[in-house]
């Protein structure tokens, strides 16, 4: 309808949309050239809020795409504009854009530094969203530095302070995660059942599933790992985004793995390289290597090695499993 409009305000909306719908399908030039074309309209038609928005979002894509440069005066833009504006929100989102740049280069103090200002602005200006998405950011900080205890507790915020379901769930996924990095399965089995059935949006179902039959991976329990397989084949997963896919072809390989079953694990494990190579997804395609290289000289580790391993002591987190607990008994027997 936009298109159609003599308001070019509503047409510079619009794309953004449309961008945002492209970008969450992990189309990322696709998504600039739409955020581009919001950002000259809105130069048009003199609205500072789109054009603020349109930068933040170009700065975000362009991380993606890992064009540094470019994101960094994208978010620079969205900074300066908060700044003429007034707009502590649009300011904050921006400063955490930058500290997101710096953690993905390897700055993790600077980016503790900027999330840490986006937090206490968010305090100053009260807005639940600002300071969900800075403890969001401070989670994944801290499990980087291996501070697993503060990066939980970020993570619970985020969950409690964001004020949309869909931001709730990408941070209670992101938390689930980080309790299967320290061992605690329960906790992580919890927050994934949340997210499945919270969410019907195939992204999140999908990588929560596998998820799931990951932690039955973990624990040594073939039979339950092949159900839960089963549900995420149901979602035809191979239809969602490259990165997506070499993740899940990974993760499957590296359960099979865990369980003993070698040939499976083998099978799995050379198509995510393959896969993952073809779509440029170098990381996941290095991490299939080493794990197949591991498994063809005999030292893979078993599940019991791995969650004997991975376990971490953590400490004030007892509230935080309680309420993931909580949860899941609200929304699974719903």
């Amino acid at each position: 309808d936009a298109l159609g409009t003599d308001q070019p305000t509503l047409l510079g909306s619009a794309l953004l949309e449309v961008g945002s719908r492209v970008d969450e399908q992990g189309h990322f030039n696709g998504a600039s050239e739409f955020f581009s074309l919001a950002y000259s309209v809105a130069l048009i038609c003199g609205s500072g809020t789109i054009a603020g928005e349109a930068a933040r979002f170009l700065g975000r894509t362009h991380r993606r795409l890992g064009d540094w440069d470019q994101s960094g005066h994208w978010y620079g833009v969205a900074r300066d504009l908060g700044e003429a504006l007034d707009d502590s929100r649009l300011l904050a989102l921006a400063m955490s854009g930058l500290g997101n740049n710096h953690r993905e280069r390897g700055n993790l103090p600077a980016a503790l530094r900027l999330h840490g200002e986006v937090l206490e602005g968010g305090r100053e200006i009260g807005d639940p969203y600002v300071q969900g998405v800075a403890h969001h950011e401070l989670m994944t900080d801290e499990k980087l530095g291996e501070r697993y205890t503060h990066a939980i507790q970020h993570g619970w915020e985020a969950v409690r302070l964001y004020p949309a379901a869909r931001d709730q769930i990408e941070a209670l996924t992101d938390l689930a995660w980080a309790f299967v990095e320290v061992g605690d399965l329960s906790a992580a089995e919890d927050a994934y059942m949340v997210v499945v059935h919270r969410t019907e949006e195939f992204r999140g179902r999908a990588y929560a599933l596998d998820a799931l039959a990951y932690i039955e991976a973990l624990r040594g329990n073939s039979a339950q790992f092949e159900a839960r397989l089963e549900l995420v084949d149901a979602l035809a997963w191979r239809q969602g985004t490259p990165f997506m896919v070499s993740e899940l072809l990974f993760y499957r390989g590296k359960g099979y793995g865990l369980l003993g079953n070698l040939e499976e694990a083998e099978r799995w494990l050379e198509e995510a390289v393959s896969f993952s190579e073809e779509h440029a997804n170098h990381q996941i395609s290095f991490q299939a290597q080493d794990l197949l290289r591991s498994l063809r000289k005999g030292d893979l580790p078993t599940a019991a090695e791995v969650t004997v391993a991975d376990s971490v002591e953590l400490s004030n987190v007892d509230g935080v499993r309680a309420g993931l607990s909580l949860m899941r008994g609200e929304y699974v027997s719903a």
